[in-house]
């Protein structure tokens, strides 16, 4: 190809100097022609010349001088007619050069496309090579395999995450006071009742009484129980993939319940299981097809006001490494739901 491409470029080169010749020649031509029409008008200027002197010699009768006029107009008539031969033979060769010279660009021609075109067919015989080493040479082996004796605990049970739909809140909930004494602080032993006043224990938040978490904590807790869950079960476990479906429309449930966002997000028994890879959102693993990446940004519908989330609802999907559920209007995380405290 590094042939091809320098003899590419020799190619351009003598074309453009072909051209630059040829040009010169046209020019050339050109001004040949101006020389010949100049030598006619005065060869017609000398005919004309040549008819009022014989008329004036005839009316003189002066025949010397005729006689020396009309030799002098047969000399100048030849000599005339050698430079028009002399020009008719330049114009000739001119002419038979640009020919020549037409030719030979017209031949380099056809070679410059010959060797584009050979040039294109390497190309394409060595893409053809490389795509033939992708196939043939495994590459890029997989770094991880999935266990095939790898069985999930009889004992496994998912409801031990889910909430209580049952569970109300204690009587007298709303008065129970935010904020508490601290039970675990003590009164310095330098405090003095009568210069600092009568020592009281700082707050703490009541736990009986937070119905909602900050985000900060809902996240932190959150990821922390789902890590959790897919390092235990990572390699020894995999859940059915029916599982994940269902649990996609809980989410959507939730989050989305108009589905204007989700609406490719809809549970039909026609529907194959591996299709929940292909919702809008959704990444799965090309191996195993669990969910890997949730990107549900902004899908909630600010008309529907805050959503206290139910964490609980990712706990299906055991092989997920990113989750991304900003503006979405979460206020915070239901309490008792095992992923929140």
């Amino acid at each position: 190809m590094g042939e091809a491409a320098s003899e590419i470029a020799i190619l351009k080169s003598r074309g453009s100097a072909s051209d630059a010749r040829l040009a010169a020649a046209h020019e050339q031509m050109r001004s040949a022609e101006e020389d010949a029409a100049e030598w006619k008008r005065k060869y017609d200027i000398a005919v004309r010349e040549t008819k009022a002197a014989l008329e004036k010699v005839a009316a003189s009768s002066f025949e010397k001088d005729f006689q020396e006029m009309l030799q002098q107009l047969k000399f100048e008539k030849e000599k005339t007619e050698v430079l028009l031969k002399e020009k008719d033979e330049m114009l000739k060769a001119k002419d038979d050069e640009i020919e020549m010279k037409g030719k030979e660009h017209e031949k380099k021609k056809s070679e410059f496309q010959k060797l584009q075109i050979e040039r294109l067919a390497q190309i394409e015989r060595a893409q053809r090579h490389v795509e033939s080493l992708y196939s043939d040479w495994d590459l890029f082996p997989p770094k991880t395999i999935k266990d095939p004796e790898a069985k999930k605990p009889e004992d496994w049970d998912y409801k031990e995450y889910i909430p209580d739909p049952e569970d109300k809140k204690p009587e007298g909930y709303e008065d129970i006071p935010k904020e508490i004494p601290n039970p675990a602080a003590k009164k310095p032993e330098d405090w003095d009742d009568e210069e600092d006043g009568e020592w009281t224990a700082p707050t703490i938040s009541n736990t009986d009484a937070s119905s909602k978490m900050t985000m900060k904590q809902m996240w932190f807790w959150m990821l922390l129980t789902l890590f959790t869950l897919v390092g235990e079960w990572h390699g020894r476990c995999y859940a059915f993939l029916e599982e994940e479906r269902i649990g996609l429309l809980e989410i959507k449930s939730s989050i989305d319940p108009n589905g204007f966002t989700l609406r490719d997000w809809v549970d039909t028994s026609n529907e194959s299981i591996s299709n929940c890879c292909e919702w809008w959102g959704v990444e799965c693993d090309n191996t195993t097809r669990r969910v890997i990446q949730l990107t549900l940004s902004n899908v909630r519908d600010y008309s529907l006001g805050d959503l206290v989330l139910n964490a609980s609802l990712f706990l299906p999907f055991k092989e997920l490494r990113s989750l991304d559920l900003s503006v979405n209007a979460i206020a915070g995380c239901h309490e008792n739901q095992g992923l929140c405290c």
